[in-house]
C-alpha cells in the first residue's frame, strides 16, 4: 500500500543537500499554475509528488550512469516533469523541454529562470530539438503514448544523427523500428527509500537507416 507523500523527505539520504527544498517548491509551482492551466490531472499534493516527482527521481537514481553526459529530450513535457525534476538533480545536463502549446511552455520557460537552470531549453518542436544535436541523445516521455511520439518523430532527422534512446514511463508500448526493448521496473526498495513504490520505465533503440 502506498503511504502519503506530502513533500521530498524520503529522499534525505540520497540527493545533495538544497535539492530537497527546490523539489518541493516545484510541486508548490506546478500547483500554483495548475490553477489557471490544465498542467496536471492530480488531484493533491501527495499524488503531485508521487507521480511527478518521485517516479523521476527513481528512474533518475536506476539510469544515471547509463548515459551520463548525453543531453537529454523531455518530449510533451507540459508540466516538467521528467525534465524539470532532471535538470534540478543535474543542473549541468543539457536538457531540452519539447511542449508545443505556449501556456506551457511559458511555464517551463518560468521554472528555467527561477530555479536559474541555462542549460535547459524550451522548444516547441521535435525536430528543432533533434537538430541542435551531433551525438547520442537520451529521449524521455511520461503520459506520452509510442503512437504520439511516432507522428511527431521526423523519419529524415533519423537518418542524419545516431539512434535516439528512448525511455517512456509506464507499460511496454512497442513500434516500429525501435530495437532492443526492455522493461524495467524500478523499486524504490532497491534505494532504501520507502514508502515502497514500483515504476515501469519502457527502454528502446530507435534507428531507421533507409536504402
Amino acid at each position: 500500500m502506498i503511504e502519503p507523500m506530502d513533500n521530498s523527505s524520503c529522499f534525505s539520504d540520497h540527493l545533495p543537500p538544497g535539492i530537497l527544498s527546490r523539489l518541493d517548491l516545484y510541486v508548490d509551482l506546478l500547483m500554483e499554475w495548475n490553477q489557471s492551466i490544465r498542467l496536471a490531472g492530480y488531484r493533491n499534493r501527495s499524488e503531485i509528488f508521487r507521480h511527478l516527482v518521485f517516479e523521476p527521481v527513481l528512474a533518475f537514481l536506476h539510469f544515471y550512469w547509463d548515459n551520463p553526459t548525453n543531453p537529454l529530450i523531455d518530449f510533451g513535457s507540459g508540466n516538467g516533469s521528467p525534465g524539470i525534476v532532471f535538470s534540478l538533480l543535474d543542473p549541468g545536463r543539457r536538457i531540452c523541454l519539447v511542449e508545443r502549446k505556449e501556456k506551457k511552455k511559458s511555464f517551463l520557460n518560468y521554472l528555467a529562470g527561477r530555479f536559474n537552470l541555462p542549460f535547459v531549453h524550451v522548444s516547441g518542436d521535435l525536430r528543432e530539438a533533434l537538430a541542435l544535436e551531433n551525438g547520442p541523445v537520451d529521449l524521455w516521455m511520461k503520459g506520452i503514448s509510442m503512437e504520439s511520439l511516432r507522428g511527431a518523430f521526423p523519419d529524415d532527422i533519423l537518418t542524419k544523427i545516431p539512434p535516439v534512446r528512448i525511455y517512456k514511463f509506464g507499460s511496454l508500448d512497442q513500434i516500429a523500428d525501435c530495437q532492443e526493448i526492455q522493461l524495467h521496473v524500478i523499486n524504490s526498495g532497491a534505494f532504501q527509500i520507502h514508502p515502497a513504490v514500483l515504476v515501469q520505465v519502457t527502454q528502446c533503440l530507435w534507428s531507421i537507416r533507409k536504402t
